[in-house]
């Protein structure tokens, strides 16, 4: 909270009321009592010495210190007031690289569409950097939370609940949500063609830099809690493997036929009613996978963790499970 001019006005006033009350009383205190009657004044009835000095130091100390506490709440207004400006400033740059991002991956030429990928992952780590710009150490910052949390009420505590759940900067998804649906968009994916060779090289630029912004950082920014929505997007043939972190992704209905997919990370990840027939999903991280209606005919299976996977009315003719790990793993059908 900004601290105004007429809020120090009021506490200088303030504090010079308090100072003239207690060098009133002062004064009032330090003079003697009228003696009695029988007994003839002692004295001129005025301050002595000590007394007055005492009080007309405190009263210099006074002034003094509303004097510091003027130039120090002045200092404190300037420095609030650039922070937010500079803040602003910062937004408003951030907002504009966005701008400048969704016209580049809507460009006729491939490298100008691959820069806007790049550019679109660091305006998301940027987001991420403007957010977590509190330097204090971070268990500082956890029991200071706590502290509020525990101060504040019951629906402050359930929104900021949902603010910890989420564990991502609003401004950072929506790139990454920019990004994905770039992904989405249809695209002919033939092969022999030279123009979707060049497109195919610029979708799978966007999947590696998704994985790197997504391993990379410090574990207080959450990253892997970043949503990733490749819903019927078309990844047939990809090689995508371990190069590509597909964990908890949403590729709901997707396109991955022949793709080849050895040991890719798919933990928890939705892929049902996908077309993965014939895909290599050979020691795949497969657990937790949601891949009912899934089509696996001939898919490649041999030693792919499939722990808790749910396959549930999906197509798995001729697809080969060799090793695999099919521990609680739902294969029944309605």
């Amino acid at each position: 909270m900004l601290v105004t001019r007429h809020t120090y006005r009021l506490l200088t006033v303030a504090a010079a009321a308090v100072l003239l009350a207690l060098g009133s009383g002062g004064l009032a205190a330090a003079q003697p009592t009228s003696p009695p009657a029988t007994t003839p004044p002692s004295g001129g009835g005025g301050l002595t010495q000590p007394v007055a000095t005492v009080i007309t130091g405190a009263l210099a100390l006074g002034a003094a210190l509303i004097a510091f506490l003027g130039v120090y709440l002045t200092r404190r207004q300037t420095e609030k007031h650039f922070a937010v400006s500079h803040r602003a400033e910062q937004v408003r740059g951030l907002r504009e690289r966005y701008t400048t991002c969704a016209k580049q991956l809507g460009d006729d030429h491939a490298t100008v569409r691959a820069a806007g990928v790049y550019a679109l992952v660091a305006l998301a780590e940027d987001w991420i950097a403007l957010g977590s710009a509190d330097t204090r150490p971070g268990w500082l910052r956890r029991w200071l939370r706590s502290l509020r949390l525990m101060c504040s009420s019951k629906a402050d505590r359930q929104k900021h609940q949902l603010n910890t759940d989420a564990g991502r900067s609003n401004d950072a998804q929506t790139c990454i949500d920019l990004l994905c649906s770039y992904l989405r968009s249809p695209w002919s994916n033939q092969p022999f063609s030279v123009v979707d060779e060049r497109e195919r090289d610029v979708r799978m630029a966007g999947l590696r830099a998704l994985t790197r912004f997504r391993k990379d950082g410090a574990s207080s920014d959450n990253r892997a809690d970043y949503k990733l929505d490749f819903s019927e997007a078309n990844f047939r043939r990809f090689t995508l493997g371990s190069t590509v972190d597909l964990a908890r992704a949403n590729l709901h209905r997707a396109d991955l036929e022949e793709a080849n997919l050895h040991g890719a990370d798919l933990r928890n990840a939705g892929l049902n009613h996908a077309d993965l027939s014939g895909a290599d999903l050979s020691q795949a991280k497969l657990a937790g996978a949601q891949l009912m209606f899934a089509g696996l005919a001939g898919a490649a299976l041999g030693r792919a963790d499939l722990t808790a996977a749910k396959l549930r009315n999906s197509t798995l003719r001729s697809s080969a499970l060799m090793a695999a790990n099919l521990s609680r793993t739902d294969l029944g059908s309605r």
